[in-house]
């Protein structure tokens, strides 16, 4: 089995039921951990990202996957964001979000294909708030389902799924659905990153 084929499988266990962890905050995704450097999250096989996607936006910096992986059949995009401070100028992963985006898709389409993340996310992580908003006069739906955790020892976590569906009256994207699954950890790591490490 690839490296390529075997992070596909295990990412398939993102929403796998597991009732005895059903309530715990997720301490990432996949193989990616909360804290980790760019040094180490480069170092995860399996998923390369591209050099020349990265980002830059303030204190917070973004790598873009190179390729698709598949979640629940469904081909997402990775994207690693690393949150920088004076202690940690090469950044530590602090959130993880998986994107999708198609054209030509209805709004019933677009709402099942939310259900169905939903339904594999609740199995995992327990119940989730959810919110819902169409606005007809302008042609946009907004469908969001999240669960957030918090503690003493490991910070704030946010588990989320954001969907938003729009029809424009021309152009080429007439009707557009995009879903993302993101997760958001808490606290920096508590160790500095030795120097020397890979740079932004």
């Amino acid at each position: 089995m690839t490296s390529r084929s075997l992070l596909c499988s295990v990412s398939l266990l993102v929403f796998a039921a597991v009732p005895a962890h059903a309530q715990e905050a997720p301490p990432g995704w996949d193989a990616y951990r909360f804290g980790m450097t760019l040094e180490e999250a480069a170092a995860v096989p399996g998923l390369s990202f591209e050099e020349g996607d990265k980002e830059s936006r303030g204190s917070q910096k973004t790598l873009h996957s190179a390729s698709d992986v598949e979640v629940g059949g469904t081909p997402f995009r990775v994207f690693v964001d690393f949150a920088v401070g004076e202690d940690f100028t090469e950044g530590w992963l602090s959130a993880i979000r998986l994107s999708w985006q198609r054209r030509d898709i209805s709004e019933a389409r677009c709402a099942q294909k939310h259900g169905e993340i939903l339904e594999r996310a609740g199995t995992r992580y327990g119940s989730l708030k959810r919110h819902e908003h169409r606005d007809t006069e302008h042609r946009f739906s907004r469908y969001s389902a999240f669960k957030q955790w918090w503690s003493k020892e490991n910070g704030f976590k946010k588990f989320a799924i954001d969907t938003g569906w729009s029809e424009k009256p021309s152009g080429n994207k007439a009707q557009t659905c995009e879903i993302t699954i993101s997760y958001e950890g808490g606290q920096p790591p508590a160790k500095k990153p030795a120097a020397g490490g890979r740079e932004f």
